[in-house]
């Protein structure tokens, strides 16, 4: 089995995490921030509560300069949860009471005009790494100050939860991925089983076996993937089938050529002979009659010779622009006679605008009088219908002969380009005709091609590049 499925789930499960993770990280920075507001807000509204409870309570020690009690009483306020120390100063800053006494005396930095200061003006400075918080409100009686009060609170509560809700969401956040990375890889399934089986028929495939075909299912477009890769087998199957073929023939012609050389020269030499003993005075009609039949049979060779040499690479010659509707029309011409003692009618179903065809002439007029002859020859002696048609495309010409003959069986279709095959009685050909024609049409960078059903006629297509004006 291959690794393709598992590694597709991998990246989908990576993708959808990488493209989650950003999501994530911005819900959990926006959840800091807001849980850091609303620590804020909070912090500020108890130490306000604080500094108020501190003032009402120590404004009387301040104004009678009782800084004993102040003292004490501060270190009462102290108790309470989260206050980590209260400074109370004069008007100017000076240190008058303090959780810590050893600051007593001390200077700290305060407002000036502090008649002036506005409720607005009161702010907190938290140092979350530090865990405190502090805040410097004045004391007022009236809309005198009489002094300030430094409060400094505990907040290592605030960063426990703020690590708290850090874990909860990392928690979270984790489950997430997790049970969208099961659901990825299970759904995936609906994608990497159809890949999966169609990499396995394409490994088939690439080994020869050309009857595989990849199971179609899955989603739309998987669908889609599979019948365009069973589609493309089948057009590999054709075309390798068609390789082969070509190859066979173009190894068959090599050989037809060379026997064809081989035995010409001695079928000359024998063809002399017997022409010499024939014009000898001396024989009678009996070895007359034996001699003109071994000159036939000479001839007869001959002919089936040139038809090897021809095999596969036919005689050269020049190449020039055919307009096949003329050639077609004077083909029929000299063989009306032979159509109509064979009771066959002939239908011409000629496309508009034919273009030419760059060919021999003589070369494509043996290719169809070849295809003609066969079309006439498979039908009995009630006749029928021999259809010729034309049509044309941007880059070829195709030319189709029909007949109502006998029809040709699917296992001899595969062969009848083949040399020496044939069907007809063995009085009436060499089988050289559809061989012969098939080497022309692939020397004119042609296809030929037939289709057939027993009964029901046969189909030759000859397809041929056009001529490109300009």
């Amino acid at each position: 089995m291959s690794f393709t499925s598992p590694r597709l789930r991998l990246v989908l499960i990576l993708a959808v995490t990488l493209s989650i993770l950003p999501v994530i990280a911005i819900i959990s920075w926006f959840f800091t921030v807001q849980y850091k507001e609303a620590a804020l807000i909070h912090l500020h509204h108890y130490a306000v509560t604080v500094a108020e409870n501190v003032a009402t309570a120590e404004a009387d020690f301040i104004i009678t300069e009782n800084y004993a009690s102040l003292q004490d009483s501060i270190i009462s306020f102290q108790r309470r949860v989260h206050v980590e120390s209260i400074t109370v100063t004069t008007p100017d800053g000076i240190v008058i009471a303090d959780t810590d006494p050893e600051n007593l005396g001390d200077s700290l930095t305060v407002p000036m005009g502090g008649a002036d200061w506005l409720p607005g003006q009161d702010t907190i400075q938290v140092d979350f790494k530090a865990g405190l918080a502090k805040t410097l409100l004045p004391i007022q009686v009236g809309n005198a100050t009489i002094g300030w009060c430094k409060i400094v609170l505990d907040v290592g509560y605030v960063q426990n939860g703020l690590v708290s809700m850090k874990k909860k969401i990392t928690v979270v956040t984790g489950i997430a991925l997790f049970v969208i990375s099961l659901l990825i890889f299970f759904f995936s399934a609906a994608v990497t089983r159809p890949l999966e089986d169609m990499m396995v028929v394409a490994e088939n495939v690439a080994d020869g076996d050309f009857d595989q075909q990849a199971k179609v299912a899955g989603v739309f477009e998987i669908r889609r993937l599979a019948e365009a890769f069973n589609m493309m087998t089948q057009a590999v199957k054709e075309r390798e089938h068609r390789l082969h073929q070509a190859q066979k023939m173009e190894a068959i012609g090599i050989l037809s050529s060379s026997i064809a050389h081989e035995f010409g020269n001695p079928l000359m030499g024998i063809s002399f002979l017997l022409g010499d003993l024939k014009r000898n005075p001396c024989l009678d009609e009996e070895h007359q009659r034996l001699l003109d039949l071994g000159l036939e049979e000479c001839s007869r060779m001959k002919k089936l010779i040139r038809d090897l040499k021809c095999f596969y690479r036919p005689t050269s010659g020049q190449v020039t622009p055919v307009v096949l509707h003329d050639l077609i029309d004077n083909i029929l011409l000299f063989q009306k006679s032979f159509f109509k003692s064979r009771k066959i009618e002939v239908v011409k179903a000629y496309g508009d605008d034919i273009p030419p065809v760059m060919a021999v002439e003589d070369q494509i007029k043996q290719v169809l009088v070849n295809l003609l002859l066969n079309a006439a020859e498979s039908m009995d002696e009630t006749g029928g219908i021999v259809t010729i048609g034309t049509e044309t495309d941007a880059k070829t010409v195709v030319i189709t002969i029909h007949d109502t003959g006998a029809g040709i069986s699917r296992e001899n279709q595969e062969d009848v380009f083949m040399p020496f095959f044939s069907t007809k009685p063995e009085v009436s050909g060499t089988g050289l005709g559809l061989s012969v024609s098939y080497g022309i049409v692939k020397n004119h960078k042609g296809e030929i091609k037939v289709t057939s059903s027993p009964e029901q006629g046969t189909t030759f297509t000859l397809v041929l590049p056009r001529c490109m004006t300009g």
